[in-house]
């Protein structure tokens, strides 16, 4: 035994010391260089001294943009591209098998990768930061619709008939939030980092837009919003309100919200909630000048202009930067802002209160009840506005108008139309009464304006939709024409001046709307010759219709109508030519 094991050690010291195999040293695997999309000294880096950088894209149009942690990435088609640091450099690219769109809630891109609803193979597909396939989740074969993935790529809500579902995708259980029978519903976005779901329901006129708690299920609000971004709690929506666009801002759980009222050249608008900021732009001859406003000082905090710059097709900000892609499809380049080399503070705030129909702007209101009042003095008028136009409604219910803006607008347009009548000529117009004009936000018939008469005065009642010109000159012509009637008799042989064989009330005759066979401005004209005088004054008012008083007919019709305003309002010595008198072939204007 001694014998065998010195053999052993004798053997084991000469192969010590024998030939060794080379030592394998281990290579370290490089990956490519990556692939920097930097543009050198570009020219608009140059002329904006740094702030904004030049990114040279590949010849597939980008249609979204996204930040996955630190990294942006580029939706193309089929195609994500994953860019890191200053340079773009491309760390990763992968061709999906269908085409994704970012903006779409059933794609999400978080800082653990990207997850998207495969309509394909219903599954949700979640993709790790280098775009490679990590998981699948098969989705019952009874949803309905596209389900919503959160921002963090933890939730998923689908529909299963009439079932709406969470699914977590950490633990794959699947879990009941509500149930809507016998209505539809889509699934339309999600908020307030997935506490909230917003879902259309119901179909055609009746189908509206509510807010859910993902948690729980309760309806939290019901709105149409024609935008919607939050950020954490922050909220930044644009609400049509009548025909005022709202922009709002404000925080979930905190019921005193701003509006954000920016002047109108501020140019288009984008929100920018990761800065808690919105971004406007203007693109023209001049070049491209972006904006960027505070909502929570709503004063503007940075501004930049670039020369020969197209109007800019995608935005996106990621909290540091303000990234936009610019030009053709075939040769967009993509720009990176950098807000803090462009910094400043105008000083003036474009915030305000929300102002609703519960919570008017009263101090507004009053200034312009005022201003009313100015108006009914001078032009001999009787204006309402707000609640006082709800005072006599005839047969027909209005909806109030509180929006200061909206109803502003329209006193400017209706004192540029009541300045071109005569002094005193719209108050002696109603025998014992007045022309009343009352500014609506809307009628409940539909109709953008509607004329009647109540307790001897004639009434115009107009809703913001309306063209306010045009309601006010129609509705005004009534009362004109019945003040001829009763003061003049120009109009005695009226019928006289029709076609040969002409009767008012019967079948239409398309041949006494066109050309030289034309005697009536329009349909409603054939009725009775109230409505034809009143409306033939009321478009011989209006800017453009020349075309229609060209016929021998039409030009005999609109001078006997002149010659009876004339007559009947005492202007017979006149030397204006009044805006009535505009297409007339023959001047009416009084020469010694």
């Amino acid at each position: 035994m001694k014998k065998m094991i010195a053999i052993l050690l004798l053997c084991g010291i000469l192969t010590a010391c024998g030939t060794q195999p080379a030592e394998t040293i281990p290579t370290e695997t490089t990956e490519p260089a990556a692939v920097g999309l930097y543009v050198e000294n570009s020219a608009v880096e140059k002329s904006t001294n740094g702030a904004v950088r030049a990114y040279s894209l590949t010849e597939k149009a980008v249609t979204g943009m996204a930040t996955m942690g630190k990294n942006l990435v580029l939706f193309a088609g089929e195609e994500i591209t994953v860019l890191r640091g200053d340079r773009c450099e491309i760390i990763a690219q992968e061709k999906m098998a269908e085409a994704l769109s970012v903006d779409a809630p059933y794609v999400s891109v978080a800082q653990t990768g990207i997850a998207y609803y495969a309509e394909t193979s219903n599954q949700i597909v979640m993709l790790n930061p280098q775009l490679q396939h990590s998981k699948d989740y098969d989705l019952p074969e009874t949803i309905v619709g596209k389900p919503t993935i959160d921002r963090e790529n933890k939730q998923v809500y689908y529909l299963d008939g009439a079932q709406l579902r969470a699914l977590n995708l950490d633990n794959g259980i699947s879990r009941l939030i509500r149930t809507y029978a016998d209505q539809k519903m889509e699934l339309t976005g999600l908020y307030f980092n997935g506490a909230v779901l917003s879902c259309r329901v119901g179909e055609g006129d009746s189908a509206k837009t509510v807010y859910l708690s993902t948690e729980t299920g309760q309806t939290l609000y019901e709105d149409e919003l024609e935008f919607l971004e939050t950020n954490g709690k922050q909220f930044f929506a644009i609400r049509q309100d009548g025909v005022v666009k709202q922009h709002i801002y404000g925080a979930m759980g905190d019921s005193t919200f701003v509006s954000l009222n920016l002047p109108a050249d501020a140019g288009t608008l984008v929100s920018a909630m990761e800065q808690n900021s919105v971004i406007t732009y203007v693109a023209g001859e001049e070049g491209l000048q972006v904006s960027l406003y505070s909502l929570l000082s709503g004063i503007q905090i940075a501004q930049i202009q670039i020369e020969k710059m197209a109007e800019p097709t995608l935005w996106h900000c990621d909290g540091s930067f303000v990234w936009f892609v610019a030009g053709e499809p075939d040769q967009q380049i993509l720009y990176r802002w950098d807000i803090e080399q462009s910094k400043m503070e105008s000083g003036e705030s474009y915030l305000s209160p929300l102002y609703t129909y519960q919570n008017p702007n009263t101090e507004g209101l009053t200034a312009l009840k005022a201003r009313v009042e100015t108006m009914n003095q001078t032009y001999g008028v009787r204006l309402a506005i707000w609640e006082d136009a709800m005072k006599t409604q005839g047969n027909y219910v209005f909806k109030p108008e509180h929006q200061v803006s909206a109803i502003s607008e329209k006193l400017n347009e209706l004192e540029v139309i009541l300045a071109k009548f005569p002094k005193k000529f719209l108050q002696v117009t109603v025998e014992a009464g007045w022309i009343r004009i009352c500014l609506v936000r809307s009628i409940q018939s539909g109709e953008p304006f509607v004329q009647y008469w109540s307790g001897g005065d004639c009434y115009c009642a107009i809703s913001m939709e309306a063209n306010i010109t045009e309601a006010f000159l129609l509705c005004t012509s009534y009362g004109i024409d019945s003040h001829v009637m009763g003061n003049s008799r120009d109009f005695d042989t009226w019928n006289q001046l029709n076609p040969s064989g002409f009767s008012y009330g019967q079948e239409v005759n398309e041949k006494y709307l066109e050309g030289e066979s034309r005697a009536f401005v329009d349909a409603d004209a054939m009725r009775n010759p109230h409505e034809d005088r009143s409306r033939i004054i009321a478009y011989a008012m209006m800017e453009g219709n020349g075309e229609m008083f060209t016929s021998a007919t039409m030009q005999a019709k609109l001078l006997r109508a002149c010659e009876g305003i004339r007559e009947a309002y005492g202007l017979e010595k006149s030397s204006e030519t009044y805006l009535w008198e505009q297409y007339l072939n023959k001047s009416l204007a009084y020469t010694k």
